[in-house]
């Protein structure tokens, strides 16, 4: 039980901190929006050149061996 009042005060200590910072401002803001696409879509590519296109077709399949 006090391990669970400690997590509480701090969870409320930290959206205090993130209240008085206005740390939700700027996640409302329009440059966080931009900020948050091009960190999606770089992701995405950095997916595409790492694990390769998902659409391409079919190579030389290592199980099929035909």
């Amino acid at each position: 039980m006090l391990k669970a009042w400690g997590w509480t005060i701090l969870i409320i200590l930290l959206l205090l901190l993130a209240y008085s910072i206005d740390l939700f401002e700027f996640l409302s803001s329009n440059m966080f929006m931009w900020l948050s696409i091009v960190l999606f879509v770089s992701s995405i590519l950095a997916a595409f050149l790492i694990l390769g296109n998902p659409f391409a077709g079919d190579e030389e399949d290592d199980e099929k061996k035909e």
